[in-house]
């Protein structure tokens, strides 16, 4: 199957040896009450234990096959290959669990190896081999039984090896794409496995994402490491998001990832690497989570750092007129994203905790009311909405629920807190609150606030 569908893990399923019923030919008669409950008890484990042995088949392979591949017989390798990993029903139709050996692992990575060493005799064969064996490993690895024989073997480093040598020449090769898959096959639910493909093949999964191959299969693996270990290489960090801007095929791997990224203190300590366009990708992405109510993801330390930047950043608003700007973009999205959180009992608590915050959104807003008195600034209201034909440019203007936010945010600190309501008082912020309550189409809700 050459699609990008994963595969997932068949039935699992113990195996046992059945037990007989009779040793000698039995004797007909009257049972104890005791004696047929033991027979009942024997015969349902007979059938438990036929179920089971029937759900697995157990992978047998030898190096007898070697020849063929040292004498150029690729397809009788191939046919051998397929044949020994042929999927198999049982009688009740459920995929019979594939159980791989010592000698198979070993086996694998012996033939994998000869392919890597002949690679530049034949190409287009020995990729073609190749595939086919990680297709094998690929279809089997969902098996949890199979997992510690991997990582017990050279076999990952192998592929490694082969990885890098193939993403040189072949980019775009359907072997690429089947190493992929086996990859996220064998780290799903598996911890243990994750760290090691993390180690081992860190620096080849980084450069597919820079070189978009197979760009579907190398985001659903970047995300399923995530699950398991954060991920704060700021490449990687910026990449992603970039890709998830400019996707046009609806990957939804990228998304995942970033939204579990925000979730994790390290991606926070990365912020201020992002690019200024990636920053604003990434509060687009939080502030959509808290119209999805996902708002319990983001850390402490996230909430911190947003606020400490929209403190230190507050002059920008009072630096611009008519014209858009992304710094005034980026506070926009910050301030609106902390004055939603702070509608959440936990987010406020901590926001209470940073008196200075309050002081500066009082003083922002008068600010911000002041300018937007002024004939040409991007905080001039506008008290007709015919003004705006295109309602997604209004919506999109930096401005946009600005006053409101603020407004919001100071009266959230205000909800049953007699401090900043005193504070309030004395900083005049209630006399500007009630002249904000004008007609504004950039402030649609500022009545409700």
């Amino acid at each position: 199957n050459q699609s990008t569908q994963l595969f997932t893990a068949p039935l699992e399923a113990d195996i046992f040896e059945p037990v007989a019923l009779y040793s000698e030919k039995p004797q007909f008669g009257l049972l104890s009450s005791r004696v047929l409950e033991s027979l009942t008890q024997t015969i349902m484990a007979n059938r438990l234990n036929s179920n089971s042995r029937e759900g697995q088949k157990i992978i047998s392979l030898n190096l007898k096959q070697m020849h063929d591949l040292q004498n150029g017989k690729w397809t009788e390798f191939k046919n051998y290959l397929q044949e020994a990993f042929k999927i198999e029903r049982g009688d009740s139709g459920i995929p019979k669990k594939m159980i791989l050996t010592e000698e198979t692992i070993w086996c694998l990575d012996e033939w994998l190896k000869l392919m890597l060493m002949t690679l530049e005799d034949s190409y287009e064969e020995v990729l073609d081999v190749t595939t086919e064996i990680l297709r094998s490993l690929r279809n089997c690895v969902s098996n949890a039984e199979n997992h510690q024989l991997i990582e017990n073997s050279d076999i990952l480093m192998t592929c490694n090896n082969f990885f890098t040598n193939t993403i040189e020449v072949n980019k775009n090769s359907i072997c690429l794409k089947v190493l992929l898959q086996f990859l996220i096959n064998l780290i799903t639910a598996n911890k243990a496995d994750t760290k090691k493909v993390y180690d081992i093949f860190f620096e080849n999964i980084k450069t597919c994402l820079s070189q978009d191959v197979h760009l579907y299969e190398t985001s659903a693996l970047i995300y399923n490491i995530s699950l398991s270990i954060p991920i704060h290489d700021i490449t990687v960090l910026n990449l992603v998001i970039e890709k998830y801007v400019n996707d046009e095929h609806h990957n939804e791997f990228l998304i995942f990832f970033l939204e579990k990224c925000v979730s994790y203190r390290c991606f926070w300590d990365n912020y201020e690497n992002l690019t200024l366009g990636n920053k604003i990708a990434v509060l687009q992405i939080l502030r959509h989570m808290q119209i999805k109510l996902i708002t319990h993801n983001l850390p402490s330390t996230g909430l911190e750092i947003l606020t400490d930047f929209f403190l230190k950043s507050m002059d920008v608003i009072f630096q611009v007129k008519q014209e858009v700007s992304k710094n005034v973009y980026e506070i926009s999205l910050i301030l609106e994203i902390i004055s939603s959180l702070s509608s959440d009992p936990i987010y406020l608590q901590e926001l209470q905790k940073q008196k200075d915050l309050f002081i500066n959104a009082g003083v922002l807003l008068i600010n911000v009311h002041r300018l937007g008195k002024e004939p040409e600034n991007c905080f001039t209201p506008v008290q007709r909405l015919s003004e705006f034909t295109d309602k997604t440019v209004l919506k999109d203007h930096p401005a946009f629920g600005f006053k409101a936010d603020l407004v919001r945010l100071i009266g959230n600190f205000c909800w049953k807190n007699v401090q900043f309501q005193n504070l309030a008082r004395s900083c005049q912020v209630i006399p500007v609150i009630l002249e904000c309550c004008n007609m504004d189409a950039k402030n649609p809700c500022i009545l409700k606030k």
